[in-house]
């Protein structure tokens, strides 16, 4: 039918070519994201975590920017890819129509009266068919398929979290006296609302544009010091614009879902993002707060347990 004629050139001519290319960039990212690994192990005391993050940076461009990775071969006239060509093939897939131009021109080699010619004709024509739609159909379909899980697994969980927080703005003097004294502290205007609400086992912050601090009845258990810590932890994730970064990273976690390197790379970011938010509290603190902030960090460990992973907010 026509329907399925335009989602067989759908898929060939635009997913098929687009996936191969996102394979490219993974595994060239994967490469990226060892050197950089061993960069930070090499570096790691030299290098602030805020630097850390940056370096970061290279991966996450070369992760959504298409880079041909290219170095002068001597022996021959031309160029090569940097890694022995592992990857070059990748980026050369054809479309449709090429497909169907190299199957009607492939010469068939056939003898006169000889079954067994013909049987090694049909044979390896089958092959060719079976490798075409594994590689062109299966694989981007299947890679199509997990980008729109993760989508509806994200989405399921940003409206778990805004049902749970829905009218849960948390009124409290002294809580809304400790959380203007912190935005005092580090020059933030916005306004910022602070939710009570059991979803998130740790003290969180959400929203780009409104954001607001999600607590725990644990987290108002704490003393007044832990709660001031804890609060400005939160509102430098939203001076650094962190909460916009993660939504990057979600993105290509999303893209890249396949590449379990990919994760891996991801959460060493995750992690040194939290030490360069806490490189910056101590930066705002006295120098006698600075062990006090310390203290609270390893506390906190042991207080709040984090959930398992979903749509991760900082």
């Amino acid at each position: 039918s026509g329907r399925g004629k335009c989602m067989i050139n759908l898929i060939l001519n635009y997913i098929s070519p687009m996936f191969y290319k996102i394979l490219y960039m993974s595994i060239i990212g994967i490469f990226v994201g060892i050197f950089i690994l061993i960069t930070r192990k090499i570096f790691d005391k030299k290098i602030s975590p805020k630097w850390k993050c940056i370096i970061w940076m290279l991966l996450m461009i070369e992760l959504i920017i298409p880079i041909k990775f290219k170095v002068p071969y001597k022996y021959k006239n031309t160029e090569i890819i940097s890694i022995s060509g592992l990857v070059e093939p990748i980026q050369d897939v054809p479309t449709y129509e090429e497909i169907i131009t190299k199957e009607e021109s492939t010469p068939q080699k056939v003898e006169n009266n000889n079954d067994i010619s013909i049987e090694n004709k049909e044979e390896d024509n089958l092959q060719y068919q079976v490798k075409n739609i594994f590689l062109y159909f299966i694989l981007p379909i299947g890679w199509i398929t997990g980008i729109l899980a993760n989508l509806a697994f994200i989405f399921l969980g940003e409206k778990n979290i805004k049902n749970n927080i829905d009218g849960k703005k948390y009124i409290d003097n002294n809580l809304e006296n400790l959380l203007e004294e912190c935005k005092t502290k580090l020059e933030i205007k916005n306004d910022v609302e602070i939710i009570l609400q059991d979803l998130k086992k740790t003290p969180s912050i959400i929203g780009v544009f409104k954001p607001k601090i999600l607590i725990t009845q644990e987290f108002l258990k704490q003393d007044d010091k832990t709660k001031r810590y804890i609060i400005m932890h939160e509102l430098i994730h939203y001076k650094r614009k962190d909460l916009l970064f993660n939504y990057i990273l979600l993105s290509i976690t999303v893209i890249h879902w396949f590449n379990p390197f990919v994760w891996i790379f991801f959460k060493k970011i995750r992690q040194d993002v939290e030490l360069a938010t806490d490189e910056m509290v101590l930066e705002k603190l006295q120098k006698n707060e600075k062990k006090e902030y310390g203290m609270t960090l390893i506390n906190s460990l042991q207080i709040f347990q984090e959930e398992p992973y979903t749509a991760k907010i900082l």
